[in-house]
């Protein structure tokens, strides 16, 4: 391996960061498999579920196995993708392997004793804590490499990716733990990804708006100088008028959106608006963190 630890792995400060975020994600990731996941036959999809359907028939620790399937898969990591991205992969799987082992007893802690709510707070623990990591361009190791690349390649939401994933790993636990088991932790499975989802692209989403009009131009100052965003005209036509206008598009915040129609409604109450989510939005106007970070993520893309 060439170069120096910092020129890999950045400088000091980042590094004791991401390994803080390593430990405390594993750790939750650790607690949800051995406080909610193990004693309800859940999968928690990927390594870990592959581990609890072996363990289910051998009683050999889920955190022996894991540790066990994790040392090809991180080869094939470290072959694949770059050095940096992959030192804190292996890191954090060995790390993910460690926590389940010491955190077993919790198998016999009768925490909940509904299913149902089993489901949604290991779901929810484990989706906080592979948000985290993801979002700090980490990883469990496993499949989450495959997650990754699919990110990368396809921009393919991670929870969307490993979801796909899993879908095989769950058909095999209904042979084992039967269907009653195997839908529980589809709902698991499902909340962890919807929390993935929204910790990695953030919770505040914001709306675009397109708005039809006879008064554009209008409507567009008074967005400009009263709700302080910026505005941009695409050129339409009505299919069966064939009357050229201008058509006003522009992001907005969730919070911003009642203003938003006020100005439009005063305005013109006949204008055509249309609104949706927008589920990432970056540049000038709204983050420059996020600009800034999506640009070191570029530099340090796996595939480099």
């Amino acid at each position: 391996m060439k170069g120096s630890a910092k020129q890999i792995l950045g400088e000091p400060k980042e590094i004791i960061y991401k390994i803080f975020v390593i430990l405390l994600s594993n750790l939750l990731a650790a607690a949800a498999i051995n406080l909610f996941y193990v004693p309800n036959g859940f999968l928690s999809g990927g390594v870990g579920g592959i581990s609890i359907l072996i363990w289910s028939v051998t009683k050999i620790p889920v955190g022996i196995l894991m540790f066990l399937m994790n040392i090809p898969l991180a080869l094939l990591g470290f072959k694949f993708l770059n050095r940096k991205f992959s030192i804190f992969a292996i890191i954090s799987a060995f790390t993910f392997s460690f926590f389940v082992y010491i955190t077993r007893t919790l198998n016999d802690v009768k925490f909940l004793e509904d299913i149902l709510l089993c489901s949604l707070f290991g779901g929810l623990l484990n989706g906080v804590a592979m948000g985290f990591l993801f979002r700090n361009d980490l990883c469990q190791g496993g499949i989450d490499f495959l997650a990754k690349i699919a990110k990368e390649r396809y921009n393919l939401n991670v929870g969307t990716a490993l979801m796909l994933i899993n879908v095989l790993i769950v058909s095999l636990g209904t042979l084992r733990f039967g269907i009653r088991r195997a839908l529980y932790t589809i709902i698991s499975m499902r909340m962890s990804y919807m929390i993935l989802d929204r910790i990695q692209v953030g919770w505040d989403r914001r709306k675009q708006l397109i708005i039809i009009t006879e008064k554009s131009r209008e409507i567009a100052q008074h967005i400009l100088s009263e709700a302080n965003r910026g505005v941009t005209y695409l050129h339409g036509a009505g299919g069966y008028s064939s009357t050229e206008r201008e058509i006003i598009y522009c992001v907005v915040k969730n919070s911003e959106i009642v203003k938003i129609k006020t100005i439009i409604k005063d305005i013109d109450p006949a204008a055509f608006i249309t609104i949706s989510e927008a589920i990432e939005v970056q540049g000038e106007g709204f983050s420059q963190e996020l600009v800034q970070e999506t640009k070191e993520k570029k530099r340090r893309s796996p595939f480099e």
